[in-house]
Order: C-alpha cells, then structure tokens, then sequence
C-alpha cells in the first residue's frame, strides 16, 4: 500500500508551516515532513512544493524510515527522532481522519523495520541521543536545572534521573510543567520564580539566562542544545558544552559513520523493496477501502 504515499521534506526552518490540506505534517527540530496518500492529495496542485524535496511510493517510505532510523540526524543514530515519530502517529496526534488508518498502517510498519535497522547496526549505540550524553556528562548524585518544557526535555528526563540526580523543570506553561511533574519524579518552577542554587544546567529552550548566570558564582556543568544561540564566550569557571561540542562527543568517527551509513541505506532499501514485492500482485487490498471513504 506504500506505493501511494507522498512525503514532501525540506530540512529548512520554516518560518510559517505550510498550508496543505490533506497532508500530515510531522516538524522536528531539523527538519518538516508532510505525508499523504496521491489518491487524495497532489502536489502538482501546490506550485511551491517545487523548490522541496518531493518522495513517492516506495521511496518515500524508504525515505521516511532513514529518517526515523537517525541516518539523516545531526547526531548520526539518534533515538530521539524515532520517539517523536511515534508520539506523532499516535492516534491522539494524527489529524488527517480519512487517512487515520492508512498512517497507523504506516506508523506500525515503520516502527517494526526501524527496530530490525537499529538492531542490526545501531545496538549499543544507546549514548548515540542526546539524553545519553546528559547521562554521560552530567555528574551523578547532583541537582539539575532543565530550562524547557519541550519535546527534548521530555526525552532526556529518563536519562538524567539516572545516579540519584534531582531534577527541577524551569519553564513558564504551566499545564506542560504539570504534565511532566504528574509522569516523572521531578519537582518544577515558575521561571520567574526560580532560585539559583548548585544546581547543574540543561538549556533546551530560548529564555534568556543573563541575569541567572550573572549570580552563577561555582563551577557547574552546563549542557546547551540551543545550537545557534549558544554562548560565545562562556566564562572559564563553566564546564560547558555547546551543541556543537556535544554532537561532537556523541558522533562516531567520521570513519565508522562513512562505512555504516551506506550499509544502513543498503539494508533499508532492501526490506523496503521485499515489502514491496510482498504486495505487487495485491495493488490495492483491503486495507486500502478507509482511504475513500467520506
């Protein structure tokens, strides 16, 4: 059945998403993906899709599942890419009703080739996220001040409630700090309201730290994913770490990610293209009627 679907990518910030009817969209932090079925949807009736990458069929899907895989991450294997892909075709998130069950179908199957991809190439890689490297670089038995409420942030808890670390999210939405609060074991507080202490830092949101970090007399480790708006000139008393420093602990050799990448491509293209043959004599099956209906 994945010889309909459509995928439109751009790994560029886009400043308003798009406005397609009929297309899933799924953002992350690298890149925007919007997903249809070309029984319904077209993009020859949108003119602007054609300065973006545009997939069909089988190579869409094998597009789709590199991504989820982490070969097309920043931070070559990521795990992070793979839990936003399913909370976004969970059920609760998937917009597009007449194609509920054709992106379930497509969620599920992807979800199965990704574990097969990771196991075969990526396992062990567990630090290759980057709550892993929080894990790795945060020291243990200490506070830790998470500055967001994001997906990310939701994504790394995990890995920093590891070695009796005590977590306080510092954000300003209060029902999202609730919603963390009530599934980990984290306390929380109003930006405005924070106090400085020793605590260790986690920058995975935009709010401006200069009056914080002025009062931040002690050494402590500083972790930001900000990317660009890193701090130039960190003061010498910060054990710091940029995005950029960080990606560059987490990568592999650019040796070892030369040699796997093609390998990982390979084998895709290869489950992708049994699953094909597996229904070239059934074009249009069962599973296939939800996608006509009103």
């Amino acid at each position: 059945m994945w010889s309909n679907l459509l995928l439109i990518h751009t790994d560029k910030v886009l400043k308003k998403p798009l406005d397609l009817p009929d297309f899933e969209a799924w953002h992350t932090c690298q890149r925007s993906i919007y997903l249809s079925d070309t029984r319904i949807a077209s993009f020859y009736q949108f003119p602007e899709l054609s300065k973006y990458e545009i997939y069909t069929g089988y190579e869409a899907y094998r597009f789709l599942l590199e991504v989820v895989t982490g070969v097309h991450s920043k931070v070559f294997g990521e795990s992070e890419v793979l839990a936003q892909f399913k909370e976004k075709f969970s059920l609760d998130y998937i917009v597009q009703d007449p194609l509920k069950d054709f992106f379930v179908k497509l969620r599920d199957q992807i979800l199965e080739h990704c574990k097969i991809v990771r196991s075969a190439f990526l396992h062990g890689h567990g630090r290759i996220s980057y709550g892993g490297i929080a894990d790795l670089l945060l020291p243990a038995n200490e506070e830790v001040a998470i500055f967001g409420t994001g997906k990310l942030v939701q994504s790394i808890i995990p890995h920093i409630l590891k070695k009796n670390r005590k977590i306080t999210i510092i954000g300003r939405n209060c029902e999202r700090m609730k919603e963390l609060e009530n599934f980990f074991p984290i306390s929380t507080s109003f930006y405005e309201d924070f106090e400085i202490g020793k605590e260790n830092f986690i920058l995975a949101s935009p709010i401006p730290l200069d009056s914080i970090l002025e009062n931040k007399k002690e050494k402590f480790t500083f972790l930001d994913f900000r990317g660009e708006a890193a701090i130039s000139s960190p003061k010498k008393e910060w054990n710091y770490y940029s995005l950029d420093k960080i990606m560059q602990i987490i990568s592999e050799s650019e040796d070892h990610i030369n040699t796997i990448k093609p390998k990982i491509i390979q084998f895709i293209s290869e489950l992708s293209t049994d699953r094909e043959q597996e229904l070239i004599h059934l074009p249009h099956g069962w599973d296939d009627l939800s996608c006509y209906q009103n």
